[in-house]
């Protein structure tokens, strides 16, 4: 066996190869055979109560002959253990009704005999990006059988092993207890989601589904409850299921639509009308009954729409790849903006319109043109917008879990500018998500005449942080036209006769408005610290903060900055002076070095005395005082290192890995 093997930074096929060479079988260090790989917490939980009896054993030594794959990836392959992880399992089965999407996920050529080195491979697109994820294929049994998803085929294992990477993927077995299909779907395909409830679905709801059906989409349903109880029918509460056909009969005198579906559980199916045994196939020519009709206990029944809508809550679709349903369309091949982003406790985190820090949340610009014509008759502007929350589910062990997250769509009023906060306040939205949510995902889906439009996602509650992603797929877009940053809205400074900062930023900023950093330097002292300071000190920017604050803030990556990124700036600059002000307890227009420890916690950093001695060291002047220049520039900094590795550290470990060029760009990020 191998211990301390090392695997950061080194891809599967690395580590494969020194294995072999070696001659040893792969351990993986990152999700070791021990109860940290099971659950959330260290008291088993969800799972069972019994698993400190759970033993780690590898295929071999389960049966004599193991394979990866036997005679293909089927939905028999896919039954469920004692992990209520069944909304995975369906969206799994529903995966391999597509073989081309399946074999990006869990590539085929891995084996038990040929190269075996104990280590396997799987294929996961986490928030827009593939990534690979490697397992060891120590899996946990209890009385020498698999606990969790196990195949049919007692030497088949590469469902198995799939949990366990997805498993490993989200920081342990217990974090996938209890979720939504679409976000597993989303996983594997790197699709976006849509769901509806069925009693808020269109009345056409199964046209809907045969055209998604038709263009590859994979679609999930689960029915209401808590707990998996069986209803009469053979239905189960509280379960994801798969759609994995839909067909319609024509009788003389009656229409039936049928829609096929499969319970993961692969045994409990459906005893009602249309069901294997139903006498309603008698209706049915002994033809198609031939083609439809198969009585089998393989957990997939037939039901018809009418009871679908009676029984069953909730449908998921996954569009996948850059084909998103139209309705009434034929196939559309949309274009998509992705924009990731974070929402920061007192900069831009406002929470729902509820709350009067709403105006401080993002604001993004949507442009529709022409309508959409369906046989020659205007339909509007279809689009779909998806918002994702990043990470929570890996969050979990450090006791963060989803928050209810929604999105606002608003009319522009004036084309290309963010709304003020007297303008949300007055203002309606257009379109808003019924209620928040707290999922991975949620999308909206919404038909509007051409125009410009904002797009404000954001959560329930005020000061409630993620990092998220904003996905739009709409049909046209302005032409030659760069898709602009998620911002902060406008917001208006202190009150100063005649002044108008806009104004004066396009002034400076010239035709291209944009603005570097010694512009950035004019800019604020020759303007805006008028504005912002009513001590007797003068406050004068310095290049080296103007330098960082361009940094911090240049979403793009262009080095200068644009109006709506400058406001970014404004917005930390209000937010560093109030810190600032409160713990300048003297009045002096500086910081000592007892205040620097207030006003650093007021701006959310609380560091030892190590650290405020270096900063002392690092950003005071002669006697010792800070000024409000070097604070801004401290912060900034700061800032900038937190977001750094807050993005690398994505389960709250509290460490990261870096490697010599990691560390370079860092430096470079920080301390530009």
């Amino acid at each position: 066996m191998i211990r301390n093997f090392k695997t950061k930074s080194r891809t599967f096929q690395e580590i494969k190869e020194e294995c072999l060479q070696r001659k040893i079988i792969f351990e993986d260090p990152d999700f070791p055979a021990s109860l940290s790989s099971l659950h959330i917490k260290v008291q088993p939980t969800v799972i069972t109560q019994s698993s400190n009896f759970i033993e780690w054993k590898r295929p071999w030594e389960l049966v004599r002959h193991p394979e990866f794959i036997v005679s293909g990836a089927t939905r028999a392959d896919i039954n469920q253990g004692i992990l209520p992880d069944c909304w995975l399992l369906s969206a799994i089965a529903s995966l391999t009704l597509y073989p081309h999407l399946l074999a990006k996920v869990v590539p085929m050529k891995q084996s038990f005999h040929e190269d075996y080195a104990g280590i396997f491979l799987f294929r996961f697109c986490q928030y827009g990006e593939w990534v690979d994820v490697h397992v060891d294929d120590r899996l946990p049994t209890q009385n020498g059988q698999l606990v969790f998803v196990q195949s049919g085929t007692g030497n088949e294992f590469w469902s198995a092993l799939l949990e366990k990477a997805y498993a490993k993927l989200n920081g342990c077995y217990e974090a996938l207890a209890y979720g939504f299909p679409v976000e597993a779907l989303c996983d594997f395909t790197g699709g976006v989601g849509e769901t509806f409830t069925m009693d808020r679905a269109p009345h056409d709801y199964w046209d809907g589904i045969s055209r998604a059906i038709k263009k590859g989409a994979i679609i999930c349903c689960g029915i209401k409850g808590r707990g998996e109880k069986e209803t009469a029918v053979g239905l189960v509460e509280g379960h994801a299921y798969s759609i994995t056909g839909v067909v319609k009969l024509k009788f003389p005198e009656k229409t039936v639509q049928l829609i096929r579906v499969r319970n993961p559980y692969g045994k409990v199916e459906y005893t009602g009308p249309w069901s294997d045994g139903s006498t309603t196939w008698n209706e049915v020519s002994e033809e198609e009954r031939k083609h439809l009709h198969v009585r089998a206990e393989d957990g997939e029944f037939w039901i018809s729409d009418k009871d679908f809508r009676k029984n069953f809550h909730l449908v998921e679709i996954c569009h996948h790849g850059s084909e998103v349903e139209i309705e009434h369309r034929k196939k559309n091949v949309w274009i998509s903006e992705s924009h990731n982003s974070m929402w920061l406790k007192g900069l831009n985190a406002g929470g729902s319109r509820r709350n009067r820090e709403f105006p401080l949340n993002y604001q993004f610009f949507l442009t529709l043109l022409e309508e959409d014509n369906v046989m020659d008759v205007c339909h509007g502007c279809h689009f779909l917008l998806s918002l994702t929350q990043k990470h929570r589910r890996k969050l979990r062990k450090i006791g963060i879990d989803f928050v209810p997250i929604g999105i606002y769509i608003y009319k522009a009023v004036v084309p290309g500018k963010k709304l003020t906060p007297q303008q949300l306040r007055k203002e309606k939205p257009l379109v808003d998500i019924p209620e928040f949510i707290a999922r991975r995902e949620v999308t909206m889906r919404a038909t509007l005449p051409p125009g410009n439009y904002i797009i404000i996602p954001c959560t329930e509650s005020a000061g409630q942080e993620s990092q998220f992603l904003l996905r739009i797929f709409m049909e046209k877009v302005q032409p030659h036209q760069e898709p602009k940053p998620l911002t902060v809205p406008k917001v208006n400074p202190p009150a100063a006769d005649n002044f108008d900062m806009e104004e004066c930023f396009l002034q400076l900023a010239g035709k291209e408005q944009l603005v570097k950093a010694d512009k950035l330097q004019e800019l604020l002292n020759l303007e805006i610290q008028k504005c912002i300071t009513d001590t007797t000190a003068v406050v004068k920017f310095s290049m080296e903060s103007c330098r960082v604050l361009v940094s911090l803030f240049d979403i793009d990556n262009s080095g200068q900055l644009g109006y709506e990124e400058f406001i970014h700036v404004w917005e930390f600059i209000k937010m560093s002076l109030k810190a600032y002000k409160m713990c300048d307890v003297d009045k002096s227009g500086t910081l000592s070095s007892t205040e620097l420890p207030m006003a650093l916690e007021h701006a959310r950093f609380k560091v030892g005395k190590l650290m405020q001695r270096l900063i002392m060291m690092r950003f005071s002047e002669p006697n010792l005082t800070i000024s409000f220049d070097c604070f801004v520039c401290c912060l900034a900094k700061m800032y900038a290192a937190f977001n750094i590795f807050n993005s690398l550290d994505a389960a709250g470990t509290g460490t990261i890995t870096l490697n010599l060029h990691e560390v370079s760009s860092i430096y470079h990020r920080c301390c530009a």
